[in-house]
């Protein structure tokens, strides 16, 4: 039924494209962009490059009666493979940028480590740990993004946001009920584009600001993957060892003897600590790929160094779902269900 609405639709809606000068690309394979080097064609994916491209195209939709999807960086998402018929919007190019005397209004296309480095340097508070998060602003704000005692809600006033209408909303930082990773937007009922966000700026101490960047750039050398193809977190935990341990008494038996052996052998020695626990964990769970990989650095992170599918990654992360007996709830968005 969606294949033949689409089809039906598909000249009007190229037709309207064109007429408004709003990019798009046919059967564009996804895998191109994932941080995953993995995912499936997008029968229709559309770039617009400003608020009222984005808006004109979400009102014709609607009229049309098609479904969309809206994707920023694609460094949190996996598209299963084969050929996806949903309408895919992609924000990237809304990437503009206001000062507004004490405060910045940001477009959702914006990158949120470079937008944060510049802040941070320009002598601001409250971004510096966000300078190693690799997502759109629109996409840190729908999740709540944190990182190195940084967190996107923290300087933020309010967002301008487009619904299934054409129309826009505006929501005030406590319309999100923010919580640690988690934005009201992920409830399925708010079916809701991020257009732009308002931080409000204040100034602090540019030494104490310079090594705070310093201090997460040599952190994320040393714990994070970032030459790898990679998701960054799978699972939404600070400690996935923990996690694991209050559901599964033998392995929590198994992780207090190395936390104390680590404590011996490992002490000051915090990357020996990270590999270690790292590797005897996917022992402890017999876990062996032929093309994915955890991360080095610790179990909440695969790698697929080798290209495997999407539908092969979205199988594995499913399965060590169900190994950790579910303990905590998968961070990244996997779209396998999807038309």
């Amino acid at each position: 039924m969606k294949e033949e609405s689409i089809y039906n639709n598909l000249e009007n809606l190229i037709e309207f494209l064109h007429d408004n000068s709003i990019r798009f690309k046919e059967n564009y394979d996804l895998s191109q962009i994932s941080w995953m080097r993995a995912g499936g064609v997008a029968f229709l994916f559309i770039e617009p490059a400003t608020v009222e491209e984005i808006k004109l195209t979400v009102k014709f939709l609607k009229k049309i009666n098609e479904d969309y999807l809206i994707i920023g960086n694609l460094s949190n998402v996996l598209f299963r493979n084969g050929l996806i018929k949903t309408i895919i919007i992609s924000s990237k190019f809304l990437n503009k940028i206001h000062y507004l005397e004490n405060k910045i209004k940001v477009e959702a296309g914006v990158l949120l480590p470079q937008l944060a480095y510049k802040l941070t340097k320009s002598g601001y508070i409250g971004f510096s740990g966000l300078t190693g998060f690799p997502a759109t602003i629109g996409g840190a704000i729908y999740m709540n993004a944190s990182c190195y005692d940084s967190c996107i809600s923290e300087k933020l006033l309010y967002v301008e946001l487009l619904n299934s209408f054409g129309e826009i909303e505006i929501w005030e930082t406590s319309d999100f009920n923010f919580d640690w990773r988690f934005s009201k937007l992920q409830d399925k009922n708010y079916n809701l584009i991020i257009l732009s966000a308002v931080f409000y700026l204040e100034k602090g101490d540019l030494i104490h600001l310079n090594n705070n960047l310093e201090n997460v750039r040599k952190n994320r050398l040393e714990f994070q993957e970032h030459s790898s193809q990679n998701l960054g977190s799978i699972f939404a935990t600070k400690n996935i060892y923990k996690e694991i341990a209050k559901y599964n008494i033998l392995y929590n038996l198994y992780y207090t003897i190395f936390i104390i052996y680590s404590k011996i052998f490992f002490k000051n020695k915090p990357l020996k600590h990270a590999f270690y626990l790292n590797k005897l964990t996917q022992i402890f769970f017999n876990l062996k790929q032929k093309n994915i990989h955890f991360s080095k650095y610790t179990f909440n992170c695969i790698i697929n160094d080798n290209e495997s599918s999407a539908d092969n990654l979205i199988k594995f992360v499913k399965e060590l779902h169900l190994i950790i007996k579910k303990c905590v709830d998968i961070e990244i968005k996997i779209y396998d269900k999807i038309i």
